[in-house]
């Protein structure tokens, strides 16, 4: 569960990230 919990976290903040300038 918290492996899933970081992935999605992960995801997310890389998501951000490609998505800023």
């Amino acid at each position: 569960m918290a492996c899933l919990g970081f992935q999605r976290h992960k995801a997310q903040l890389n998501l951000a990230t490609r998505t800023w300038p």
